[in-house]
């Protein structure tokens, strides 16, 4: 399980509209806003880094929203089994993911 701490950055005078849109996101709980009410404190919950990238694809959908930053990640469980079996963790995920149209792509 990932835990992220994030930030959503919406577009101004959205505020309403961006909080509504997160609330159908149960992977998704709101904190607080910053004075200007352009940037949403969350924490986003979920299974692994890829479900991570895939809800903040889907979130960064709505009209109201202009960006996502992830300021912490936990992931304790993980951190457990390394400690148990040594096993290192897959992090394929946590690398950029490729722009359509790059020179890598």
């Amino acid at each position: 399980m990932i835990i992220a701490g994030s930030l959503i950055t919406i577009e101004e005078n959205s505020y309403d509209e961006a909080l509504e849109a997160l609330q159908a996101y149960p992977e998704v709980e709101f904190y607080t806003a910053s004075e200007d009410g352009r940037s949403l404190v969350v924490v986003i919950t979920t299974e692994n880094d890829h479900t991570l990238d895939d809800l903040c694809q889907q979130i960064k959908t709505h009209p109201q929203v202009l960006d996502i930053s992830h300021h912490y990640f936990h992931f304790e469980e993980e951190v457990e089994e390394i400690r148990a079996t040594g096993k290192k963790p897959d992090l394929s995920g946590f690398g950029k993911r490729r722009r359509v149209g790059s020179a890598d792509a």
